[in-house]
């Protein structure tokens, strides 16, 4: 019998993730003092000194961080850079294909979804020169 808390999101999350680290994760990378790991909410948890950004894994679950994490993080995003979206395509957590849509049609963006176990995707910054940020 599956979880009972299969659909409930934050109590999922919490409980299938609660055996990791930002430690075990940084002695995982291959150049670990270049990343820059920020636990908490969006954007409060972000340091006011964030460097410009290549890379952006972004593991919400839900719609309202989805959003918050996307428009927190795409202005530090260098041009060429790029944000990974998980659950984009989630039976489970739909609120984030939602989310990520609407950013897109904000910024003028498209997705890139992948064809991985939990649906991730893709967003790319152009190089070309945009008056967006």
């Amino acid at each position: 019998e599956p979880p009972a808390t299969k659909s409930r999101g934050p109590e999922t999350t919490f409980r299938n993730f609660s055996d990791t680290s930002a430690e075990l994760v940084r002695s995982r990378l291959p150049h670990p003092e270049k990343a820059v790991f920020c636990k908490g909410r969006f954007p409060e948890s972000l340091p006011d000194d964030l460097p410009p950004l290549v890379f952006v894994s972004l593991d919400p679950d839900l719609y309202a961080p989805a959003l918050a994490g996307l428009r927190a993080f795409w202005p530090k995003l260098v041009p060429g850079g790029l944000i990974l979206i998980h659950d984009y395509n989630s039976r489970q957590f739909k609120g984030v294909k939602e989310a990520v849509q609407l950013f897109c049609e904000e910024e003028g963006l498209s997705v890139l979804p992948l064809a991985d176990l939990h649906g991730s995707a893709a967003l790319m910054k152009s190089l070309r020169f945009s008056s967006r940020k």
